[in-house]
């Protein structure tokens, strides 16, 4: 079965659906699906010239089933919500069966309703997704994939010139309001640990600094137990969660996450703030007030971070990557029968 897969592509692209669209469409590739690859822009505004170049394109593959990745961010934003609709409708009056895996949900409500209407599939990655789409029986809950790559603690420290005495917490991926960096260097100050680092890894999508991560930077210049790294390259981000002890991700608005899932794949103890994406998930819910006390537990004792640990392993092997491609199979194969 030949798919063309519409996603960011490319090692250069700094963008996580770029990421989980690569791990998809090497986990479709080792079981025998035939992906064939179209890559989006991710950066600039969209117009509706480029929709139809774009869309043109992933014709011209000649697969039965184009699916598409959408997140607001990489169609231009909140105020450029044409292009896309206009993309998904070129696809569907050419005949193709078209799926789109929306990666934000509840965001713009009539918007994403129109896009479940045009479509002949939605993927979303849980059922808090699915919720804020309304009811319809063309929206399919496909977990997000977990892997990991397992390097030995002492190892993965000495390669990244951390701390081999500390226990180190790790606060991962983009630094940006919404992802709540500072709010992380709240906890971990107010948790006042002596025998741990806060390790900051990571950056922007592009080169530079945001204003937000200048004001992160400042909160942190003069304490050495707060180490920023900047943007971390695809070979080292296994290193850093080899490295870690306990990951914080304190995001104010979430409809995902792919750090959270690379963290339980690794087996780490993962503070979240409370949210209803991460029912059902084994991860250490808090509010902003209690993010303190649940990171010095986790800090003293490691006991407590084994515990957790097994339980996070388990779900990893869950929603491998094999097991999200198999069901990601199933769906198009049933969405070409149904028309056969």
């Amino acid at each position: 079965m030949r798919v063309a897969l519409v996603a960011p592509w490319g090692k250069w692209v700094r963008c996580g659906i770029r990421t989980y669209s690569e791990e998809l469409a090497r986990a479709l590739a080792r079981q025998g699906t035939d992906v064939w690859v179209v890559p989006h822009v991710r950066f600039g505004r969209p117009t509706p010239e480029y929709a139809e170049w774009l869309a043109d394109r992933a014709l011209s593959v000649g697969a039965p089933v184009i699916h598409v990745q959408h997140e607001y961010g990489i169609w231009g934003g909140l105020m450029n919500l044409g292009p896309f609709r206009d993309f998904v409708a070129r696809l569907k009056e050419a005949g193709a069966k078209v799926v789109v895996t929306m990666h934000s949900t509840g965001v713009v409500p009539p918007y994403e309703a129109e896009i479940v209407n045009i479509a002949d599939r939605v993927i979303v990655h849980n059922e808090f997704m699915r919720s804020r789409l309304g009811v319809s029986d063309k929206v399919a809950v496909i977990p997000h994939g977990a892997s990991a790559v397992r390097h030995d603690p002492a190892e993965a420290r000495e390669r990244l010139g951390l701390p081999k005495d500390k226990v180190i917490v790790l606060h991962f991926g983009f630094i940006d309001f919404r992802k709540g960096t500072d709010l992380a260097i709240r906890a971990f100050r107010e948790a006042d640990p002596e025998d741990a680092v806060l390790v900051i890894a990571g950056g922007w999508h592009v080169e530079g600094e945001t204003p937000y991560i200048r004001s992160v930077r400042g909160m942190v210049r003069g304490d050495s137990r707060i180490i920023m790294r900047g943007w971390v390259d695809d070979g080292e981000v296994d290193l850093y969660f080899s490295a870690a002890d306990v990951v914080l991700q304190p995001s104010r608005a979430v409809s995902e996450s792919g750090v959270v899932q690379k963290a339980l794949a690794h087996g780490k103890p993962t503070v979240v703030l409370e949210h209803p994406a991460f029912r059902n998930r084994p991860v250490i819910q808090a509010s902003p007030a209690t993010l303190p006390k649940v990171l010095r537990d986790l800090i003293a004792s490691p006991d407590l971070r084994r515990s957790v640990s097994s339980e996070a392993l388990e779900y990893a092997k869950s929603v491998s990557w094999d097991r999200v491609a198999s069901m990601h199979a199933s769906l198009y194969e049933s969405l070409l029968s149904s028309i056969a």
